[in-house]
């Protein structure tokens, strides 16, 4: 009987001690301040665990990812100087230099290895480029260092990860950081409503949205969309690890794995951001073609369920709203305001790439340039975005032109290709699981690029954590890489001569119901009139009284539907514009919607305190114009043709292949004795 009760005796003694322990250290924080029980605990616990993890590389490459993806650095870095990246780069490269003198380790690197350091060398070199010329030389070069020091962190986890091939034991740890930390949000947004953010891990963001259903969350971020494109990254890992669970028959595990993507997909509708709706479909989308017929069969049956969510409040309806918003033609005033900011961003970025269009403004250069542009753009909006353009792309074309966007394209688009080469090779091979992660990690680099369209390049290093996963995959390519590289030869001529033909279809079912037309347009301010004696500057100061000049627009159109009137409550210009079929036609039509506006404005007594002066001369534009059924019966036709065209296409191509592969010849019989 003794024997069986010390054992437990001794694991209550360690829970008392340690509660012990808890409890003397909270009370000397409280008593002389948490800085010296921090330097004299946490310092040396801080030693001890990167002495334990410098000679384990397998769990300093975990460690670095996790510190990345939950953003410790960003959280924790406002308490003190101390900087949490800059740590983990040091305990990176201590690793690494440990890790090399292991010639078992050092033997898994090879010329893929080079290839991911070449792909990050030409993007750094583009950027240095664009740094000579920039506007502000002294900070671009500040940028770039920054980003030297985010790659060689990129660089030093892709290495690691190829050395110690623990590709699943980070993307696991990806994964639970952030089912975590959407689970921590969800607990903000239910329990707390939004009052508990669990230490600067379940952040409730300042931006608001419209038809948003709940608080928009940032996690470890202080912005939503940030967020949301962090999390894509894990929703095909998470579906991954499904799978392999699946195959090991692990119940417990497919459950809890299955757990984590729920969670996932919480912390995502937790964004409300629109930009992460639509890279979530894509995600799952790409994924799931990629991993295999098994999975497309099973992509087939859920896809009813799938379509359903867009019936939850908060993604359907705000997708419908932003299509009206950006394909509408309401004037700015009345969209959502942050779709009109993100407009005229990415409008101040392309007029800056068409006055710089090889190098750019430089890195940074956006923020410099955004004052002198903002009122040169069709969208004008009161308070111009000066921090970015909420596009990677259009930032990429602004402070880096051409060159930059070549730089961009030749790192993402070759991890890509390698990754691609790698999941062709393993498709092949039948391999169903290593398959299935190659094909998340592809997938989640192509929901990153497509998020991007909706914000731009920042937390560099939580996606290099990606492209470093992607490049350790690629680099388990070997030698036999000639025929997947085929293999992926054939689908992108397939894909891009179905995407050719689809695009023709639908040009010439769009040209056959377009109907042209001619808009003729004058733009109008209002002046004061003669009688006005008193409060001339509240009387002129229309722009701040954002009602004034929408209400004179409205009025200046009554009665006539097919007159347009278009309020710039920023500027302080009303345009007016008619359509007809002709150009002759559509100037007569606004000659006389300028005089029907002027005896509007007498009729309703409008005209006491203003008169309408032109600005500039009539604008005429062709327009060609498509009804929405027409317009949807085109994309549909593309579709199918688009689609067939490339199962037709990859078939043919596959099979000439095959018959001019060369045939081995048969084995020649010894003679026998």
């Amino acid at each position: 009987m003794p024997d069986s009760v010390t054992p437990v005796a001794g694991r209550s003694e360690i829970l008392v001690g340690a509660a012990v322990g808890v409890a003397v250290l909270a009370a000397a924080s409280w008593v002389i301040g948490l800085a010296p029980v921090l330097l004299v605990v946490g310092l040396p616990c801080a030693v001890a665990a990167a002495i334990y993890l410098v000679r384990r590389p397998q769990w300093t490459v975990v460690a670095m990812a996790v510190c990345e993806v939950t953003n410790i650095s960003g959280v924790i870095g406002p308490w003190g100087p101390i900087s949490f990246f800059r740590i983990s780069l040091l305990l990176g490269l201590v690793t690494l230099g440990l890790t090399l003198r292991d010639p078992v380790a050092r033997g898994r690197l090879n010329r893929w290895t080079l290839v991911f350091i070449g792909l990050v060398g030409v993007f750094l070199t583009t950027r240095f480029l664009s740094s000579i010329g920039a506007a502000d030389i002294g900070g671009a070069f500040g940028l770039l260092k920054n980003e030297v020091a985010d790659l060689a962190f990129v660089v030093i986890v892709m290495v690691l990860l190829q050395m110690t091939e623990r590709q699943w034991t980070v993307a696991a740890a990806v994964v639970i950081s952030f089912a975590v930390l959407s689970v921590l949000t969800l607990l903000n947004q239910v329990l707390f409503g939004g009052t508990m953010s669990f230490g600067g891990f379940a952040t409730v963001t300042q931006a608001s949205g419209e038809l948003v259903t709940t608080l928009r969350y940032g996690g470890p971020l202080p912005d939503s969309n940030f967020w949301g494109r962090h999390l894509i990254m894990g929703l095909p890992l998470a579906g991954a690890l499904i799978v392999r669970a699946q195959r090991a028959g692990l119940r417990r595990a497919v459950m809890g794995w299955a757990a984590a993507m729920l969670a996932i997909l919480l912390g995502i509708y937790l964004t409300q951001s629109r930009g992460t709706f639509i890279a979530t479909f894509v995600a799952l989308a790409v994924w799931t073609v990629l991993s295999g017929p098994s999975a497309r069969r099973a992509a087939v049956k859920v896809l009813p369920v799938a379509v359903l969510f867009l019936l939850i409040p908060g993604i359907g309806n705000r997708l419908l709203a932003l299509l009206a918003d950006v394909y509408g033609s309401q004037p700015s005033y009345s969209i959502d305001p942050s779709v009109a900011s993100r407009m005229a961003a990415g409008e101040v970025a392309w007029a800056m790439f068409n006055d710089r269009p090889i190098f750019g403004f430089g890195p940074g250069g956006f923020q410099l340039m955004v004052e002198r542009y903002s009122g040169l753009v069709p969208t004008a909006v009161t308070n111009p975005p000066t921090a970015a353009a909420h596009d990677l792309y259009a930032q990429m074309a602004s402070e880096a032109g051409i060159v930059g966007l070549l730089g961009w394209a030749v790192l993402v688009v070759g991890v890509v290709l390698c990754i691609a080469i790698r999941v062709s090779q393993l498709a092949l091979r039948s391999e169903t699981v290593e398959r299935s992660l190659a094909a998340a990690v592809l997938a989640a680099l192509v929901a990153w690029s497509v998020a991007s369209i909706f914000i731009h390049l920042s937390y560099l290093r939580t996606f290099g954590i990606l492209l470093a996963l992607a490049g350790a995959m690629a680099a388990q390519t070997g030698t036999q890489w000639r025929e997947p590289l085929r293999e992926c030869g054939r689908i992108i001529t397939a894909a891009t001569a179905a995407v050719l033909l689809a695009v023709v279809v639908v040009a010439t079912c769009l040209t056959a119901s377009t109907t042209r037309t001619h808009t003729a347009s004058q733009r109008l301010t209002l002046l004061l009139g003669a009688d006005v004696e008193y409060g001339k500057a509240y009387a002129l100061d229309v722009r701040s009284r954002e009602v004034v000049l929408p209400s004179y627009a409205a009025l200046m159109v009554a009665g006539s539907p097919e007159t347009s009137a278009v309020a710039d409550t920023v500027r302080g210009i009303i345009t007016i514009g008619v359509t007809a079929p002709s150009r002759e036609a559509a100037v007569a039509s606004l000659r006389i919607a300028l005089a029907d506006a002027e005896a509007n404005l007498e009729r309703f007594g409008a005209d006491s305190l203003y008169v309408v002066e032109p600005v500039g001369p009539i604008v005429q534009r062709d327009k060609n114009e498509q009804s929405s059924l027409a317009t949807a019966l085109a994309l549909g036709a593309g579709a199918m043709v688009g689609l067939g065209a490339f199962a037709l296409l990859y078939r043919r191509l596959r099979d000439r292949d095959r018959r001019q592969a060369p045939v081995a010849p048969p084995p020649v019989a010894l003679p026998t004795r």
